[in-house]
């Protein structure tokens, strides 16, 4: 007998004692369990798009999503003249001068009481928010804490939960694309994408936002740089190859994958390969990158000027990442599901 015959029964032998497994594993991906069902939250009460904003680099002494007045003073024991009192000397000329936030007495306005029944106050540099009391009804404020000190490892942490090296370490943004890939018609749009700035660390790990973990690579989000030159119609439009270029091109490509796939069978039947599945998957989404574009739109990321607190950029690109973000969201035949931009 063959080794791979022997082991194709085997596993068939197994399957057949593990039929629950088997019968829980016929359903989509991240389908609940039928006795759940009822804790499940209905059409209007759930979320069906995401936008999330990832400030690279972690929470800075002037942002002020969650100011307790009683953490951090200069006379506390443990933990003296940090968060809002961290550079206390300096609100003055950044809030009051620099970025017009008014007097001094209008920073703080009251949110809600914390775990603790501390009163958790929102300061100056969130005065958009409080300026959308629609919003701040639906606003929560979730406070983690971890205790890796590099940028490096922490970064990833904080985006997959798990950390670097954990071949489990995967972004919310694959958990979606899946999600909505397998209970959706086909498309060409991903549901999931990932804007990242072109000035980042490549040392830092930000890229685990696009991680995928142990979904296949079909999960994986669309990563989109954004490096305030709008180029993203020339590379996806393969403005480099004349259309019979791009037909033969593609019906080479075509060609390799077919080769590759017969490669991979026993008496007609496919075997499992998830990198060749994966690469198969790339091969259909360069062959598909024009109609991606059209899309997506040739000014997706057009840059533009931005000023703010005595600064200004000729290319603001967390302005551009968010403005391309929701377009997509808002999309109106392909929309995205999620979108995540590192500022």
């Amino acid at each position: 007998m063959r080794r791979r015959d022997l082991l194709v029964g085997a596993g068939g032998a197994l399957g057949a004692s593990l039929w629950p497994f088997a019968a829980r594993a016929s359903s989509p991906w991240g389908s609940a369990p039928a006795d759940a069902a009822p804790e499940l939250l209905g059409a209007g009460a759930r979320a069906e798009r995401c936008l999330e904003l990832f400030l690279y680099g972690g929470l800075a002494p002037f942002e002020s999503f969650y100011v307790v007045e009683d953490y951090g003073r200069p006379e506390d024991p443990d933990f003296p003249n940090q968060q809002w009192y961290l550079f206390d000397g300096l609100h003055e000329s950044a809030f009051g001068r620099d970025c017009g936030f008014g007097d001094a007495s209008s920073w703080l306005s009251p949110f809600a009481l914390d775990a603790l029944g501390k009163q958790v106050m929102l300061g100056p540099v969130v005065s958009a928010f409080k300026a959308r009391p629609d919003i701040l009804a639906r606003m929560r404020i979730v406070v983690t804490r971890h205790e890796l000190e590099p940028h490096e490892a922490a970064i990833p942490y904080m985006l997959g939960g798990q950390r670097l090296g954990n071949p489990r370490l995967c972004g919310l943004g694959a958990h979606v694309q899946r999600y909505f890939a397998e209970r959706s018609d086909p498309r060409i749009a991903p549901y999931s994408y990932v804007f990242l700035p072109n000035n980042e660390f490549s040392t830092d790990n930000v890229r685990a936002a696009h991680s995928v973990g142990m979904h296949p690579g079909s999960a994986r989000p669309l990563l989109l740089k954004v490096t305030g030159n709008d180029d993203l119609d020339a590379l996806l439009g393969r403005l480099h190859l004349t259309e019979p270029e791009r037909a033969q091109s593609d019906a080479l490509l075509a060609l390799y994958r077919a080769r590759a796939s017969s490669a991979y069978t026993s008496k007609g039947v496919a075997l499992r390969a998830p990198n060749l599945v994966d690469h198969d998957f790339a091969l259909q989404n360069l062959a598909n990158s024009q109609a991606l574009a059209a899309v997506l739109g040739g000014d997706l990321l057009a840059a533009f000027d931005a000023a703010s607190c005595a600064e200004s950029t000729t290319a603001y690109k967390s302005g551009i990442g968010l403005r391309a973000g929701v377009r997509l969201l808002t999309h109106p035949t392909e929309p995205a599901r999620y979108v995540n931009v590192i500022d």
